[in-house]
């Protein structure tokens, strides 16, 4: 059980971080230190939006809500360091993918 759940929530992952986040929401969010022409700091809505749909799929998959906040608040913190310069994507991909392992094996 623990393997096709987690199974599922790589596919999860795959869709929402990658296939449904479009390159506008990947520069939005990207942009914390930075402010847009019109003097506007959205990443802080584009980051949450993101971490919604991700925390969405684990909801959908896990049917625990528990675990989908978990990797809304998670997922919102390691892409805040990952934009914020503090590592790259290796580390943020083995942090999102941590995550997944902790909850295949908690649902």
């Amino acid at each position: 059980m623990f393997v096709e759940i987690f199974f599922k929530l790589l596919i999860g992952h795959a869709v929402a971080d990658f296939w449904a986040q479009s390159e506008n929401m990947r520069r939005a969010k990207g942009w914390i230190n930075d402010v847009r022409s019109d003097g506007l700091k959205v990443w802080p809505y584009v980051l949450t939006a993101h971490c919604l749909i991700l925390g969405g799929a684990v909801w959908v998959i896990t049917s625990s809500f528990e675990l989908a906040l978990a990797e809304f608040a998670l997922h919102w913190l390691i892409d805040y360091g990952k934009c914020s310069g503090w590592y790259r994507i290796h580390v943020d991909q083995g942090l999102h993918i941590f995550c997944k392992i902790i909850w295949a094996a908690l649902a």
